[in-house]
């Protein structure tokens, strides 16, 4: 299948870049061939998704430009990186993304603070986000789970997904964007590559045994952009986390955009919702306007956000 769309490449030689190594990019063509670009020759950084141009120096195929990079992904390194200089920048994981799907494994650490962060450090507005429950076949709890998230957050969109549940796999398959790029993210031992074979129809990617502590062992080492020909669309595999976090910024409206909007009528601008007179989150929460759960909630992440 095509890496890139014909209605995309117009007249211009273009290609997708669907992965990295240390020392090069492979591309997609839009006649699904692969290439390797030697990172040497290149002056710039690339990502997974990115649409570059292509040309030809002494005989060889190189990256020449790019030509759009939008709904950036990213996240803060991890901090165990060697180079702290390293470790204080962002890492990319995809650009050009359309959709979010989170997974979260029931029988690892579930929990609706691990859910809230990560929405605030990956749910951008533009992104169509959905948060995928697996192996919901190991513990049935995860019902309560839904009815929690579904009462605090109607807008977020939770889905239970179990490998030996087809009618969950189809729901899930169903949500995908055609022709669209959708990023998978969540830890080590996730579903990840699970679920990537179950859209593919066939174990095309190797998984591993999760480890007796529920963690997982790494199989997927750096993103890789994956053809789906059902959707003419992309998956994109990542690594599993260690840490959820962003120093650039985080993105709490998804969960907290009305605590936000309420708090532009308090009296000063600085309100910390506490004692100050004409704190509007104060009359809304008296009133009933503001559910003092979704309040807690924030407040429990009160550290890393501001109104």
């Amino acid at each position: 299948m095509a890496y890139l769309l014909e209605k995309v490449t117009g007249v211009e030689k273009l290609a997708r870049v669907v992965s990295e190594t240390k020392g090069s990019y492979q591309v997609g063509l839009v006649d699904g061939s692969l290439l390797s670009i030697d990172k040497k020759r290149l002056k710039e950084c690339y990502y997974v998704g990115d649409i570059v141009r292509l040309d030809t120096v002494a005989k060889e195929q190189t990256i020449s430009g790019l030509i759009e990079r939008n709904r950036i992904v990213k996240k803060a390194r991890n901090k165990t990186a060697k180079d702290e200089h390293f470790a204080a920048k962002e890492q990319i994981l995809a650009t050009n993304v359309d959709q979010l799907m989170i997974l979260l494994a029931v029988d690892q650490n579930l929990s609706l603070a691990k859910l809230e962060r990560y929405l605030m450090v990956f749910g951008q507005e533009e992104l169509d986000a959905h948060v995928l429950l697996t192996k919901c076949d190991l513990d049935d709890n995860y019902k309560g789970f839904i009815a929690q998230v579904n009462a605090l957050y109607p807008e977020v969109h939770i889905h239970p997904v179990s490998l030996y549940q087809p009618e969950q796999l189809q729901e899930v398959q169903n949500l995908l964007p055609k022709e669209g790029v959708t990023l998978l993210i969540g830890s080590s031992g996730a579903g990840k590559t699970s679920l990537i074979n179950s859209f593919l129809g066939e174990e095309v990617f190797q998984t591993q045994a999760v480890r007796k502590d529920s963690k997982g062992k790494h199989t997927t080492t750096t993103s890789l952009m994956i053809p789906l020909p059902q959707t003419k669309g992309y998956l994109i595999d990542t690594p599993g986390f260690k840490g959820i976090d962003s120093r650039d910024r985080l993105y709490p409206e998804r969960l907290f955009g009305h605590i936000y909007e309420i708090a532009e009528d308090c009296k000063f601008s600085n309100c910390k919702h506490d004692t100050e007179p004409g704190c509007a989150i104060k009359v809304a929460l008296t009133g009933g306007e503001l559910a003092n759960e979704i309040w807690q909630r924030y407040c429990y992440h009160s550290q890393s956000l501001t109104i």
